[in-house]
């Protein structure tokens, strides 16, 4: 059985534009294929870059929540410091002592979720606080985070 190609004759002409568009085509499809892999890869940076930076602005914002926390507990720390000088300076001094060991030296409970040593912050205050009837404290969960609250009348 004879075929088509039997009688087909290719000249050197003919042969080398068939290697040469195979060749071509060769090098379009790595060049494709290398235009591929350089957009993926721009494209992971661009996504990495965008993740970074939620990630820097989620930091931001919780170091201004720290540091305006620390601001508060600072005012209130002051207040209290000042209503122990306004004992001093009234010559209260029973009152103050009394105050003294019965409110602030004593910390009976040491409860924690983050092992011992740590997080005893919000409940030492609370358990301070908690016993004034002039000082009204409040502990509120945002986000994740503790905010406290201290007002003193």
């Amino acid at each position: 059985m004879a075929s088509f190609f039997d009688n087909v004759e290719v000249t050197h002409r003919e042969l080398f534009l068939m290697a040469a568009s195979l060749v071509l085509y060769f090098l379009f499809t790595v060049s494709m294929l290398l235009i591929v892999l350089h957009m993926v890869r721009k494209s992971y940076e661009a996504r990495k870059k965008v993740e970074y930076l939620e990630n820097l602005n989620e930091y931001t914002k919780n170091l201004e929540m720290v540091y305006d926390n620390l601001r508060s507990f600072r005012h209130d720390y002051i207040n209290i410091m000042a209503s122990l000088a306004a004992y001093i300076d009234e010559g209260k001094y029973e009152e103050l002592g009394a105050f003294f060991y019965e409110h602030i030296l004593p910390y009976k409970k040491d409860v924690t979720t983050k092992g011992d040593g740590h997080g005893l912050g919000l409940h030492i205050v609370s358990e301070l606080l908690s016993r004034y009837g002039n000082i009204f404290h409040e502990t509120l969960m945002e986000d994740g985070l503790f905010i406290q609250q201290v007002r003193i009348s």
